[in-house]
């Protein structure tokens, strides 16, 4: 699997208070991120998107293992790994094991597919406006916005805080309603 910068919406996968971030190689699990090795991340990955079949050992060192030399160890190895990963969260039998066949993803999964680029626009009332935060704002003043955003953009806001002088509270609220 390739791996490489994205400035791309991303797909993610979700299952029993799971996220699979597929272009930001993330595993979320109960909101809070989980560090899986890369191999194992790019298992995780395939067998989701192959759930609805037995997916076999040769297939995943083709695709998962492109080019490298291991042997079938290394599969078991990623699928210890993502076992023992879910079972601390209290998630048993994610991934199961048909005796010399190969894999299966054993969840639904519920797929959070991008925006088409046409919809982004459309949820964005100032594709325009960049959204800054200053540094310093009175209390409230994040949870005030990003709820805000919320509402009238339908999406979670991306928020960057800069130090200036120049920027009020006042003037950012007339410029995301106008």
């Amino acid at each position: 699997m390739k791996r490489g910068f994205t400035t791309e919406p991303s797909t993610v996968f979700v299952f029993d208070q799971v996220e699979i971030d597929e272009a930001l190689f993330e595993l979320r699990i109960h909101g809070i991120r989980v560090s899986l090795q890369r191999r194992a991340f790019d298992l995780l990955v395939y067998l989701v998107k192959h759930r609805d079949r037995v997916v076999t050992s040769s297939e995943l060192l083709d695709t998962v293992w492109s080019g490298a030399r291991v042997c079938e160890n290394a599969i078991a190895q990623a699928v210890a790994s993502l076992r023992k990963t879910f079972a601390e969260a209290g998630l048993d039998d994610v991934v199961h094991t048909a005796r010399g066949r190969g894999y299966r993803f054993m969840r639904d999964v519920e797929v959070h597919e991008p925006p088409a680029r046409s919809e982004v626009r459309a949820l964005s009332p100032r594709p325009d406006l960049v959204v800054v935060l200053v540094e310093g704002a009175p209390p409230g003043t994040l949870e005030d916005l990003v709820t805000f955003l919320r509402e009238r953009v339908g999406r979670e806001p991306s928020i960057v805080p800069v130090d200036s002088d120049d920027l009020e509270k006042t003037k950012l609220f007339r410029a995301l309603v106008a």
